[in-house]
């Protein structure tokens, strides 16, 4: 990260009652969109005129700016006053916005174990689980772990792999990830899921989560989803 100043001097070469102008930046991630919020270390200033670099100005003392896009950056400060102007610049890169998630792995926290009213899952054993991601609301699978048989309290929580992890195939769809009692021969039972849309952790608000965290108030199903992001 570059960074730059220069000053403006008086007739005749005498520095003048300049501003002392400086800034710092939090950055909430260098993949775009990235958030940076500038906090103003100025003095002895009345006015600031920001430069973000990418076609948008501020005069706000603080500013917060959102870089949509990947790029290199030039960020300028000036500071003025009544008698002269200052200026400091840095530089900031942003990556561009990932365009790949796969999951790797789904952990069971908790999941209920009868059904309601207290009957066992299977007849004769207690549930055998696997996990299922489907597009919203369809029966069909887009990928699946294998079975974690005769499932108790005891063995929670509950890891299930993708091998190879499973690469999302959009953003802006809605997926089913689902626990299912395995019974074969016979169909499958929904035990419990949650759905969620790819694009909503793709914000500034939720960057891009490492672990994404699916439960409800209440709720006896509480799963994580390990994500990958990537190009």
């Amino acid at each position: 990260m570059a960074s730059c100043a220069s000053e403006e001097l008086e007739p005749g070469g005498t520095p003048a009652s300049k501003p002392t102008v400086g800034f710092s930046m939090n950055i909430n991630g260098y993949v775009a969109p990235s958030q940076v919020t500038f906090t103003n270390l100025s003095g002895n200033a009345t006015g600031y005129s920001w430069d973000f670099g990418d076609g948008t100005t501020s005069t706000q003392t603080n500013p917060v700016h959102i870089y949509t896009a990947g790029g290199t950056y030039s960020i300028k400060l000036i500071a003025t006053n009544a008698q002269a102007s200052n200026t400091a610049g840095k530089t900031i890169t942003i990556q561009p916005a990932y365009t790949s998630c796969k999951l790797q792995r789904v952990i069971i926290e908790d999941v209920p174990l009868t059904k309601t009213g207290g009957l066992s899952w299977d007849p004769t054993s207690d549930g055998d689980f696997r996990v299922e991601v489907r597009y919203r609301n369809d029966t069909q699978a887009l990928a699946s772990t294998l079975t974690i048989t005769n499932v108790t309290a005891g063995q929670l929580p509950l890891a299930y792999d993708f091998s190879p992890a499973f690469p999302f195939p959009a953003f802006n769809q809605e997926y089913d990830v689902l626990v299912l009692d395995d019974d074969t021969p016979d169909p499958d039972e929904i035990v419990g899921g949650y759905f969620f849309r790819l694009s909503d952790a793709t914000t500034v608000s939720y960057h891009y989560p490492d672990t994404m965290l699916l439960f409800q108030q209440g709720s006896d199903l509480r799963m994580q989803l390990l994500l990958d992001w990537g190009y």
